[in-house]
Parts: structure tokens; sequence; C-alpha cells
């Protein structure tokens, strides 16, 4: 932009002076002409040379403000895919939290129903063992009910074998007494005048059936 500006303002110059010299004054001025020429045409070349490096610069500018702008779009567009995984991630997080609660929701129901059962199964295998403890007892009892119901039944029996051998063993004297009756006993027993044999045998009979109901059990309950 420099260059731009200096050029017409040389250019200027160079016809002024043209113009206010005199033709007689020409000659004279020539050198001095040409050495303004000379820097004219110096001056132009700079401005040239610094037109040229502006526009150089101003493309170079121009490059890298598109580089810019395509590394902003970039910058741009790789934020956005950043923004988007960040809000994939937010929801897979609010996802996995809400995943979480819930599955620590459901095992604390879960423990809670279990030690609610466990709780229960306690209470009832108490129950339970108390009611078996209460029959143990109730079975301790009645077995020692019928230990000694059956040891007495033990000692009855035993008496009562006893008494049935004392029994027998009058039955046996009595059958034997008959035996060894007398053929006059005998005789005399069906005589019905004579009937002191009979009497004595009688009274024999009476002693060993008092005897035998004296050992005689008593009726069974």
């Amino acid at each position: 932009m420099r260059g731009s500006e200096r050029r017409p303002q040389v250019w200027a110059l160079v016809l002024a002076a043209a113009c206010a010299l005199p033709a007689a004054a020409q000659d004279n001025t020539a050198n001095r002409d040409r050495e303004a020429l000379r820097r004219a045409q110096a001056a132009l070349n700079d401005t040239r040379r610094e037109l040229a490096t502006v526009q150089a610069e101003r493309s170079d500018l121009q490059r890298d403000k598109e580089a810019a702008a395509t590394q902003a779009q970039a910058a741009q567009q790789a934020r956005d895919r950043l923004q988007a995984q960040l809000r994939s991630l937010q929801q897979q997080l609010a996802a996995l939290r809400t995943d979480q609660q819930a599955q620590a929701e459901r095992l604390r129901s879960e423990r809670e129903a279990e030690a609610a059962s466990t709780a229960e199964r306690q209470r009832q295998a108490a129950g339970q063992l108390a009611e078996l403890r209460a029959q143990l007892a109730e079975s301790r009892r009645a077995t020692a009910s019928v230990s000694a119901l059956l040891e007495r039944t033990t000692q009855a029996l035993a008496r009562a074998e006893d008494k049935n051998r004392q029994l027998h063993a009058l039955a046996l004297q009595a059958v034997e007494r008959y035996r060894a009756r007398t053929p006059t006993e005998a005789a005399l027993q069906g005589d019905p005048l004579l009937g002191l044999t009979q009497v004595r045998i009688e009274n024999v009979a009476e002693d060993l059936r008092t005897q035998a109901d004296a050992l005689r059990l008593p009726a069974a309950r």
C-alpha cells in the first residue's frame, strides 16, 4: 500500500518540474532532469518491489487466513464430535447410574426378603423345636409311665405265675389225694348211712378250695 501511494506523488513531482522550467533553462537542467528521472525510476522500481512484496505478503496472509479458516472448521468439527461423544458418555453414565441404582434397590429388596424369610424359617424352626421338646418330654413321661406300668405288670405277672404254680401244686395234691383213696374210703363215700368218710373228704376239699381262693388273682380293671 505504501508503494501505491508514493508512485502518483513521484510522477506529479516530475511533471511539475518539467513544466516549471523555461525553455532556455532546459539545457542547463538536463542533468538534473535525468537525475530526477533516475531517482523517479528508482523510486518506481522500489515501489514495484514493495508492491510485489505486499502482494506476496497478502497472498501469504490469504493462504494463512484460508488455512486458519480450514483449521478453525476442522477444530469446530472436532469440537462438535467431542461434544457429541461427551453427550453420549453422559447418557451412558446416566444409564449406568440408573442401572446401578436399580440393581442396588433390587439387591436391597432381595436381602430384606431373604432376611424376612430367614427370620420366618428360624421362627418356625424354633416353634417346631419347642414342640418337639414338648413331645419328647411327654414321650419321656409316657415312657416312664409305661416303664413303671411294665414293672408293675412284670411283678404282678411274677406273682401270678408263683400263685399259679402254687395252685398247680395244690391241684396235684388234690389229684394225689383222690388217687390215694383206699377202696374202703371209696365204697364208704357212696354209702348214705356211713357218710363219715365223705364228710372228711369234703372237709379236705373245702380246705383246698379255701387255699385256692386265697391264691386267686383279683379281676383285672
